[in-house]
């Protein structure tokens, strides 16, 4: 009798204990051979309702799994879209952005005008900032910006007189062009562009001040978000 209930015992044990490592929805039954002694039944009785706990318990761990699965698919989602919308904000200039890039410094010759000298030979004009700018672009800029302005994705640089004008406000030199992307790309196509080597011959002739300059770390503020639809100010 010792060793038939020692078996049992066992065999009740095992059960419950592989049910509940596998993790499986097994309803485990057998009918108990008819017996007097009370207490195997019991035991029996007792490993047969852990079993059932481990099996709801089962069932519930899977549900809060596929829960927070479901809740990270969707966090995921939201995050990649946030982090479109913020891309597309610094496309179009109207979202902050910092990292290395390129500065720009164009000034005025101090240089007096010799006689017979065309004296807008001598200044720099809102068509040298607009030829730059979209070199920069080639350069593949992520965001670029002219003295405290930032350019948007349809700025507008006009001159009114000699006063330079960037999104309708005013802008005194020395115009400094900052360019946040790969400073050596951008460089290398700056220096490759025909209107780079204009604007160096004239330094040169008449005293332009044209400089670039790499910055390992550059800051641009966001754009003022008023967006001119009329008119795209920089030049093909």
């Amino acid at each position: 009798m010792k060793h038939l209930l020692k078996s049992y015992v066992v065999f009740s044990l095992l059960v419950g204990l592989l049910i509940g490592i596998t993790v499986k929805n097994y309803r485990f039954s057998v009918d108990l051979p008819a017996m007097g002694d009370m207490g195997i039944l019991l035991l029996w009785k007792d490993t047969e309702r852990e079993v059932k706990d481990l099996e709801n318990n089962s069932i519930s761990l899977k549900a809060q799994i596929q829960q927070l699965e479901a809740e990270i698919a969707l966090d995921k989602e939201v995050l990649n879209l946030l982090k479109s919308r913020d891309d597309l904000k610094i496309e179009i200039g109207l979202g902050p952005i910092a990292g290395p890039g390129l500065i720009v410094t164009l000034d005025d010759s101090p240089v007096r005008p010799r006689e017979g000298d065309d004296p807008s030979f001598y200044i720099i004009h809102e068509s040298y900032l607009r030829y730059l700018i979209n070199i920069l672009k080639k350069g593949q800029a992520r965001a670029i910006g002219v003295n405290s302005e930032r350019i948007q994705i349809n700025s507008n640089i006009s001159c009114v007189g000699k006063v330079i004008l960037v999104n309708g406000k005013r802008i005194a030199p020395p115009y400094e062009i900052k360019a946040v992307g790969d400073p050596e790309l951008m460089v290398k196509v700056m220096k490759q562009s025909s209107f780079f080597r204009f604007l160096e011959n004239y330094k040169t002739l008449f005293g332009l001040q044209v400089s670039l300059k790499v910055s390992p770390y550059l800051e641009l503020s966001q754009g003022t978000g008023v967006i001119d639809l009329e008119s795209f100010g920089v030049a093909p």
